[in-house]
């Protein structure tokens, strides 16, 4: 099965380990540095859950909006600020267990997405619990694979060098047009 150039560009250019002693730029954030940018991004990130919790409350054997709304909106953030920090800032080291571990991480839930599937099951309404499952499943690859085209695209956007190659070829093809 042949894989399009678009999708290859997509997720080839990911990195395995971005953390991995090998990279290139600054050395890794001491621990304790680490462990302070997670707890303090971690408050952020779970006092923006808390705040979408109690503005949609749901019912033990209700459709639990909430969970499925930081899942998938944290899905698709992580997958653009993770592209974007790698590949936009290699060497800063504090904004990815800040804003990827710490904020995202602090956000999104699975014990809470869990405790839904385990109390709608519970209520007599395992099917439910399935639906919201899979809802769950397909909407955070979904938010990440659109995180992925968001990120790949600002980079473009970004790229100066590539714009400023295209107006010059732009106005150098009108020029040898006119004198034609």
């Amino acid at each position: 099965m042949a894989q399009s150039p678009s999708l290859r560009w997509l997720f080839t250019r990911l990195p395995v380990d971005p953390d991995a002693p090998t990279r290139p730029g600054a050395p890794p954030l001491p621990l304790a540095v680490s462990a302070l940018l997670v707890a303090a991004g971690g408050v952020v990130g779970s006092l923006g859950r808390a705040w979408i919790a109690v503005a949609l409350p749901h019912r033990p054997a209700g459709w639990p909006w909430s969970t499925v709304i930081v899942n998938v909106v944290g899905s698709g953030l992580l997958a653009f600020f993770l592209v974007i920090l790698v590949e936009r800032f290699p060497a800063a080291r504090a904004p990815r267990p800040l804003i990827g571990i710490g904020v995202l991480g602090g956000f999104t839930t699975f014990s809470t997405f869990a405790v839904d599937v385990v109390q709608l099951a519970h209520h007599g309404r395992a099917g439910v619990a399935g639906l919201y499952v899979l809802v769950t499943l397909a909407g955070t690859g979904a938010a990440a694979v659109v995180g992925l085209f968001a990120a790949r695209a600002s980079e473009r956007l970004w790229d100066r060098p590539r714009w400023s190659r295209r107006v010059n070829h732009a106005l150098t093809s009108d020029s040898e047009a006119t004198e034609s």
